[in-house]
């Protein structure tokens, strides 16, 4: 029975090490996981933020280019566009609510390319681009009353300059900098 015994022992030796060591290569596995998700994380949300600030200059622009926005005009349009955002972000209605309402108030429809998406930063600048174009025309509708093909005008404006940037032909500093008052910009 002795050697019984020690052969029992022997298997549940090797059966404990093996336990403990799975354990904590779950333990290493999960802490390299939980470190990968929040570069993601990080990751993602600079690209949101690069996208949303791209989008923004964007709209600015048209908005000045097509109907002569100032700053006030233009502030104005943020403090909107931010309640809808927040409403946007707290779940309180959908991109696709908002899509819905400018069809039938305005009987404009924001047209989308129905590709695959095979990256996850052009999923989340596709998503941006989604929300923001439904927030900027809604809140330009609610807030000046413009409807039909002013809208359809601005939105189509701020399709160029977004073509133009990305093709190369303009740069950030440049759709800046025709935002800047004239005189401002004679200075700089």
């Amino acid at each position: 029975m002795g050697f019984f015994r020690k052969m029992n022992r022997k298997k549940e030796q090797r059966f404990r090490n093996t336990a403990e060591y799975s354990a904590r290569k779950g333990e290493q596995a999960r802490r390299v996981e939980w470190h990968a998700t929040t570069k993601q994380i990080l990751w993602d949300r600079a690209v949101l933020n690069d996208a949303y600030s791209n989008l923004m200059l964007i709209f600015d622009a048209a908005a000045h280019d097509v109907m002569k926005f100032g700053a006030g005009r233009r502030e104005q349009l943020h403090k909107k566009m931010s309640r809808y955002l927040a409403a946007l972000k707290a779940d309180l209605v959908s991109t696709h609510e908002m899509e819905g309402l400018l069809h039938e108030e305005a009987k404009m429809d924001i047209t989308k390319s129905d590709m695959p998406i095979e990256e996850r930063d052009k999923s989340l600048r596709r998503q941006v681009v989604n929300d923001l174009s439904a927030v900027f025309l809604l809140a330009l509708m609610d807030e000046f009353g413009y409807k039909g093909k002013l809208l359809d005008r601005i939105y189509r404006r701020a399709a160029d300059l977004s073509e133009s940037l990305s093709k190369g032909e303009m740069t950030q500093d440049e759709i800046q900098e025709t935002l800047l008052p004239k005189r401002k910009r004679a200075i700089a």
